[in-house]
């Protein structure tokens, strides 16, 4: 299933890029984007129900919306967010350049930045933020809330294979 699904995806980018920027690549985006969009809100609208046997989703949007201030006395979450602002700027930097040439010589440079930067983050904090935090909260648990950690969250719901699995399951090596 995995390797069919690889071809096909191989397929169609050939496909696209075979077409060319306007043909391909601009027709593309035009049905693309609005279905990423659909998809997000769908796939947020599934988060925010999900429940586990210990959590809700709820706890997520919690953590997320209710900010914990000490946190920003840490150096290191001052270092963890420059390296994702700078992550991020480096894969919007292709973006800008890419499409810095759809910008016709009388638009406002300014505002169209501005514009596609506040929809952009806008749809990555409300969006992105409504999927992975609460789905990660509602299995994980927040830090210091239930289980700590996502290790111990799972190691305490993985149940050990039956006896009889176990003796057929060949043991590591040792010197």
């Amino acid at each position: 299933m995995a390797i069919m699904a690889f071809v096909i995806t191989i397929a169609a980018n050939f496909y696209i890029m075979l077409r060319g920027i306007s043909g391909g690549i601009e027709v593309f985006v035009k049905y693309a984007l609005p279905m990423l969009f659909i998809l997000a809100i769908i796939l947020a609208i599934k988060t925010l129900t999900l429940k586990s046997d210990y959590r809700s989703a709820v706890e997520g949007l919690n953590f997320l919306w209710n900010p914990d201030f000490e946190a920003l006395k840490n150096p290191k979450v001052w270092i963890a967010a420059a390296g994702q602002i700078f992550f991020t700027l480096s894969l919007a930097f292709g973006a800008i350049v890419a499409y810095a040439s759809y910008i016709k010589s009388d638009d406002e440079v300014t505002l169209s930045g501005l514009t596609s930067a506040t929809i952009n983050e806008t749809v990555e904090i409300v969006l992105g933020g409504s999927i992975a935090i609460p789905a990660a909260a509602t299995f994980f648990g927040v830090a210091g809330v239930g289980c700590r950690g996502a290790i111990r969250c799972l190691q305490s719901r993985i149940r050990k294979p039956p006896r009889s699995v176990q003796q057929h399951v060949r043991k590591p090596w040792r010197h």
